[in-house]
């Protein structure tokens, strides 16, 4: 198989220069990589590049090495982010490999390839009967901000005995619905296992200025911080007019 930097050679794909930490932590190994970002700072994109590569180049090594599948999974706490997953998935996929190399099993949620010995698995991240099951190699968690801290804890989980053990998790820090991320910031983030990368909305070059200024309308004061500029505020209560 290609390595990434071919891949992304031939395919024309090269992460952002604010999504370039999380992209090299990626591929150095690190065991958590957090891509915090703003609305439309390219998390998804991100997100599904490296996972997808991943997969491709690790996928057929690892497939060699286990007589079962290799799974792969992608994550999130709504069917909404799982759908925005699926369709990057199913665009990077048809751009690096062809739709011909890979099939969506719908009723299993999953993408074959390799003769079905690859699985790249949709999960819902909050449902707790999805997470008792066996060891994945890679996780991409999106928005692990909404993700109740018991079912990152189950996902953690699935790691344990994988050869890459790897999480990637890309999103907004949402501490309204859970401030454990905040925590885990604050906790790890000099830890060598853990990875940081910080971007706001209009560090996104693709943007026109125009529609940056209506996202600042949109979102103003300290709602802006937080899901413009993907800060951790400390004591922000997660209401846009606090007065009501």
């Amino acid at each position: 198989m290609e390595a990434a930097e071919e891949i992304t050679d031939r395919v024309k794909f090269e992460p952002l220069p604010k999504q370039r930490p999380f992209w090299n932590a990626v591929w150095q190994g690190v065991k958590r990589c957090f891509f915090i970002g703003g609305i439309r700072s390219g998390k998804t994109v991100v997100g599904g590049w490296a996972f997808v590569l991943l997969a491709l180049v690790y996928g057929e090594r690892l497939i060699t090495q286990t007589l079962g599948p290799v799974y792969f999974w992608f994550c999130s706490p709504s069917h909404d982010g799982c759908q925005r997953q699926h369709d990057e998935i199913k665009k990077i996929l048809n751009l690096v490999v062809g739709s011909e190399n890979y099939h969506y099993r719908a009723s299993k949620r999953w993408f074959e390839l390799f003769d079905d010995r690859l699985r790249l698995c949709q999960r819902t991240a909050d449902d707790p009967e999805l997470l008792k099951s066996f060891t994945v190699e890679v996780i991409w968690l999106d928005e692990p901000g909404r993700t109740k801290r018991n079912a990152y804890r189950a996902l953690v989980g699935r790691l344990a005995d994988a050869h890459l053990g790897q999480m990637i998790n890309t999103g907004t820090p949402k501490r309204a619905f859970s401030p454990w991320l905040n925590a885990e910031y604050k906790a790890n983030k000099r830890s060598p296992r853990y990875s940081w990368a910080f971007s706001h909305t209009r560090d996104n070059p693709t943007l026109k200025p125009e529609e940056v200024h209506q996202l600042e309308l949109d979102y103003p004061g300290e709602y802006g911080r937080e899901e413009l500029g993907g800060e951790f505020l400390e004591s922000w209560s997660g209401l846009i007019y606090p007065k009501f």
